[in-house]
């Protein structure tokens, strides 16, 4: 993160950013290839993740970082200037049933919930992510449909099928396949419903996989099993913590089965990378989940811990409806790529660059 003060980046903030900030991609070892690798080979790159910025402190990064011999890569929304708003989903606008822990998503929740009703009528167009998401979005704010455009995301082509001949899996778990969880303490990531049918399944498992967990903490983790009673199968859940980019590949193809068991989500980019990996996906029937999926995931109630964990034994006792969820999401995922979602957005912008 380059700097976040409240609702701006300030100029000054932008000016105090030195060289020492630029880093090459080797260290970074980010994912590049064809134009986008002969764009950044030898240069200097800033990483900047999700800062917002007016139009004019953008400006003045740009001017700074080109100064420097290098370019930005990383995520930003341009909120005072664009003809655009690219919202992947309006979650700040729901009222929230648990406390989230997370003090940045709590601060990014309550500017989101403050700044975006107040440019909405300044936009000429709301690009969204999902049929659902576009549906909320027209109901909360009061929106005609044509204001709002919906394109689906792509998920990154590194995401195939592999075979794990370096050993990546055993920097996380040693089991040659495993339940695979990403969690975090989001109440929307159901990390603890979903521990408590993983409980479940274990009770009447004759097999008793184990379950990777990425992104949420040991202590986090046996904080759930007390608190339920459950410290016994402490043992029997690995906390990874952050698994790197380049090494999740690795984690979805050897994974017995890929748990996407969110209450909400906009869109859902892992469930497209599970299935790419050839990972039978079970995931949740709720809000986008279903129709980024379509019939083909395993679908289940994620507010109903029974319903998780016999779905956790059924990919376990019918290895027939596992290789069927796996075949259809292989086929499912030709339906997104980045390259689609470029040219869609590509075709809003000129749209309404010329109207």
């Amino acid at each position: 993160i380059l700097a976040r003060k409240g609702p701006k980046l300030y100029m000054r903030d932008i000016f105090s950013v030195t060289v020492n900030s630029i880093t090459t991609a080797k260290e970074q070892k980010l994912y590049l290839d064809g134009a986008d690798a002969a764009l950044m080979k030898g240069k200097r790159i800033l990483i900047v993740d999700d800062v917002i910025s007016t139009g004019e402190s953008l400006r003045a990064l740009e001017a700074l970082v080109e100064k420097a011999g290098g370019i930005i890569c990383g995520r930003m929304a341009i909120l005072a200037e664009g003809d655009a708003k690219d919202r992947d989903d309006i979650i700040f606008l729901e009222p929230r049933d648990k406390h989230n822990k997370s003090v940045y998503q709590n601060l990014g929740w309550l500017y989101r919930r403050l700044v975006v009703p107040r440019i909405i009528d300044r936009c000429r167009q709301i690009i969204t992510v999902s049929n659902f998401e576009k549906e909320n979005i027209i109901s909360k704010l009061g929106l005609p449909d044509t204001k709002v455009t919906m394109i689906y995301n792509g998920y990154n082509e590194w995401f195939k099928p592999v075979v794990d001949k370096r050993g990546v899996v055993e920097k996380y778990i040693a089991d040659k396949d495993y339940f695979f969880f990403l969690g975090n303490t989001d109440p929307k990531k159901n990390s603890e419903r979903t521990i408590l049918a993983y409980a479940k399944y274990l009770s009447e498992s004759e097999v008793g996989r184990r379950l990777l967990v990425a992104d949420l903490k040991r202590n986090e983790i046996d904080e759930i099993l007390r608190r339920n009673g459950l410290v016994e199968i402490s043992d029997k859940i690995v906390s990874s913590g952050y698994i790197a980019n380049k090494d999740l590949p690795y984690i979805y193809s050897k994974a017995f089965a890929f748990l996407y068991t969110s209450l909400r989500e906009s869109f859902g980019i892992p469930l497209l990378e599970g299935m790419a990996c050839g990972t039978a996906v079970i995931t949740s029937n709720t809000s986008s989940m279903p129709e980024i999926a379509g019939h083909d995931a395993a679908l289940v109630s994620p507010d109903n811990i029974e319903e998780m964990a016999a779905m956790m034994l059924k990919m376990e006792r019918d290895e027939n409806f596992r290789r069927e969820t796996i075949e259809k999401g292989l086929r499912r995922v030709e339906m997104f790529s980045w390259k689609k979602t470029a040219g869609q957005l590509l075709d809003v912008y000129t749209h309404y660059s010329y109207s």
